[in-house]
């Protein structure tokens, strides 16, 4: 859930920062370090994060999971109502485990441990 709410408000600070405060990329960055830090994140795994993020963000055609999400949190900069934002973190947190996830398969019947 971290990496999902990470990208989510990458893409969301992202938008806020350059259309609205037209704020500078490193400025943008400094503040979502700062957040997701002094939300207990350990400042070195954000620092890292925010990194791979602006990287995805930067690449041309991108399509990864990554990439989609900032889409997402960017694609909400603009928006006043919060709950559908909040939402998707919980549902694509819940999709992405689903999907990295590995079916068990069932033991054989002559096997007990």
């Amino acid at each position: 859930m971290c990496q999902v709410f990470g990208f989510t408000l990458y893409g969301y600070v992202f938008g806020i920062g350059r259309v609205h405060c037209f704020m500078d990329v490193g400025d943008i960055h400094a503040i979502i370090v700062d957040q997701l830090a002094g939300l207990g994140v350990g400042r070195k795994y954000v620092e890292g994060l925010v990194q791979a993020a602006h990287q995805e963000f930067i690449t041309e055609n991108n399509q990864s999971w990554q990439n989609r999400l900032i889409g997402v949190g960017h694609s909400h900069a603009l928006k006043e109502d919060m709950r559908v934002l909040v939402d998707s973190i919980f549902t694509n947190t819940a999709a992405l485990q689903k999907a990295t996830s590995r079916p068990t398969a069932p033991r054989p019947w002559w096997r007990f441990w």
